[in-house]
Parts: C-alpha cells; sequence; structure tokens
C-alpha cells in the first residue's frame, strides 16, 4: 500500500470518528473540512468529496444535499461497528477492536 493511500484510510477513519462524536450524528462537509484542518488532514472540498462518495458505497455514511453545494454527511450503524472495531470497511483504516 502507498503512503497516500495509508493516509486516506486513516483520514476517513477520522471522519468516522468526528460524526460518531455527534450527538446527533452527523455534520456537514464544511465543518468536516474544518475538523479535517484541525487534526493535520487538511485537504480540498474534492478531497472530502471523493472520501464521503467512497463512504456511501460503503454504507457507512448517509449524506443529504442541501443547496449551495452544502452536504449533511451522518454516520450509519455499520459506521458505527467501523468506527468500534467490530467490523472492517475497504478503504478506512481499521482502529482495532474497541470496548463500548
Amino acid at each position: 500500500m502507498i503512503y497516500a493511500e495509508k493516509v486516506a484510510e486513516h483520514r476517513r477513519l477520522t471522519i468516522l470518528r468526528m460524526l460518531n462524536d455527534q450527538d446527533d450524528a452527523s455534520l456537514n462537509t464544511s465543518v468536516l473540512l474544518d475538523g479535517l484542518a484541525e487534526v493535520g488532514f487538511g485537504v480540498h472540498k474534492s478531497v472530502l468529496a471523493e472520501d464521503v462518495k467512497l463512504m456511501k458505497n460503503l454504507e457507512v455514511v448517509t449524506v443529504q444535499e442541501l443547496s449551495g453545494g452544502i452536504c449533511v454527511v451522518a454516520i450509519t450503524p455499520h459506521g458505527i461497528k467501523v468506527v468500534r472495531g467490530l467490523i472492517r470497511a475497504d478503504g478506512i483504516k481499521y482502529p482495532g477492536r474497541q470496548e463500548v
């Protein structure tokens, strides 16, 4: 696996963790971009859009498109299992099994 792929996998796990930490399990893409930058993953919105698309296809998030190119991204029960290390998802860093 090349370095860029490893970074992308870590970034996607970070997105899931950010969503999982929210009371309503969702954030809009603008806030996700800011949050990613805060933890060392400063990326362009097109990179986040590709990550969200992949994660939606993996059924770990849902996406609600709003006006102005903003989307609300929410973690699914499947995504929560990924964050907890109960299951694996291709393209997302496996965090290791965690106690609930």
